[in-house]
């Protein structure tokens, strides 16, 4: 890391030789109070990240008064406050922001409430409270009985595990913002599984990403299927990314939201088996089962953790797949890896990764490795069935062939 001083020389030597310099990226450097008369020098920044460091609110000031064409401003981590944002939007010149980071900052709801009207393009507001702020300006425009057509521009939304939360929050703060097509929720343990069910308006959300803790009270089943079900919100998802929950049910994802082009499934305790018992009994007596949907967009597929050989196979067979990675996926073996490559779903798959498995070998991989292979990037990490001189002959066919693909292959230690 660069000291103070060489700190301070770059940017006095970056103040003469790039006036119009657009971004900077100091975030993390921890004494960036320093450098502030460097500020006034960088009229054109558009850019700045001055996360985790001992900034406070004079920064803000400076900004204002000399960086109006500010768009993306990153001060997490930092001391500023209220009176900072005034400075900075209020009183100050910079409208134009569109991206606002003050997670872990000393900023109240007044200061979210004072970025919100004085931002008219404000796309993305990152605070614990950003939420409550939205559902307080609902409120106090009811209560007062002016009219409620004031919108807000923020296209994403977000709720953390430590956000303040009450019922209807998530539905107040939604009417306010027509254009938001990005939400990611973090339940805290007040949040409950009807609350999703306020996403239920959102005609443009296209980007979705739930993650709970042991002691949430969201389910997959009572909460999510229900909100996945709704077409207005299955349809137009395109990302969708599910973290810690006891289990996930793949066969409504992939029912209900046929448009995916990204999916992660990170650290789910199970993945449901494909057909229910009564399905599984009705095959018996007639010999047919419904073949399961596939995701015929997904482009991207991430998965930490997956127990069932069988979800594993149908999101492997999505014919669009451009990227995939599988971490601790015991379900991964060279049988469910021939089936999918058999079935010639991997045309588009660029990369492929395998994190922590000991069930993949030699002719697993060596499925993958076709004529006219459309791989670049093959990582294998603590696959301890994979040998050295499994690499060594792997990497000869690819000399031999001339593809362009490149295979590496990591130990824990």
């Amino acid at each position: 890391m660069c000291d103070k001083n060489s700190i301070s020389g770059l940017l006095r030597l970056a103040s003469r030789k790039c006036p119009h310099l657009r971004s900077l990226w100091l975030g993390r450097l921890g004494y960036f109070l320093g450098c502030l008369n460097f500020i006034p020098k960088f009229t054109h920044l558009q850019v700045l990240d001055i996360s985790g460091s001992a900034t406070a609110d004079s920064l803000l000031h400076l900004l204002g008064t000399y960086c109006e064409d500010l768009r993306e401003l990153h001060i997490d981590d930092s001391l500023v406050s209220d009176a900072g944002i005034h400075g900075l939007c209020v009183i100050g010149k910079c409208k134009s922001i569109q991206m606002l980071n003050l997670t872990e900052t000393n900023v109240t709801c007044i200061g979210t409430t004072m970025a919100l009207k004085n931002l008219p393009v404000l796309k993305e507001l990152r605070h614990d409270s950003i939420v409550e702020t939205l559902a307080y300006l609902h409120q106090s425009a009811l209560r007062e009985d002016v009219p409620t057509d004031t919108k807000y521009s923020l296209s994403a939304l977000s709720i953390r595990f430590s956000s303040p939360y009450m019922k209807r929050n998530l539905s107040e703060a939604v009417s306010l913002c027509p254009s938001l097509s990005k939400v990611d929720i973090k339940t805290p343990d007040s949040f409950r599984n009807r609350d999703l069910l306020d996403l239920l308006p959102m005609e443009k959300l296209c980007d979705l990403t739930i993650s709970v803790t042991r002691t949430s009270q969201i389910s997959f089943d009572v909460g999510v299927a229900p909100l996945l079900r709704k077409s207005s919100i299955g349809n137009s998802l395109k990302s969708l990314s599910l973290c810690n929950f006891s289990k996930v049910n793949v066969r409504i994802i992939t029912e209900h939201c046929p448009n995916l082009r990204f999916l992660s499934l990170d650290k789910n305790e199970r993945l449901m088996e494909l057909y229910n018992a009564d399905e599984r009994l009705a095959y018996q007596r007639n010999n047919q089962l419904a073949a399961p949907q596939k995701l015929k967009k997904l482009e991207t597929l991430k998965i930490c953790s997956c127990n069932c050989a069988s979800n594993l196979l149908l999101l492997l067979s999505s014919p669009s797949l451009v990227s995939v990675t599988l971490e601790n996926c015991y379900a991964l073996t060279d049988d469910v890896l021939q089936k999918a490559a058999d079935l010639d779903t991997f045309q588009n798959l660029e990369y492929f990764e395998v994190i922590s498995n000991y069930r993949i070998s030699f002719r697993g991989i060596d499925a993958l490795m076709r004529e006219n292979n459309p791989l670049k990037v093959i990582k294998l990490k603590d696959c301890t069935n994979v040998t050295d001189t499994n690499m060594e002959d792997w990497k000869q066919l690819i000399r031999d062939e001339n593809w362009q693909l490149s295979i590496t292959k990591h130990g824990r230690f």
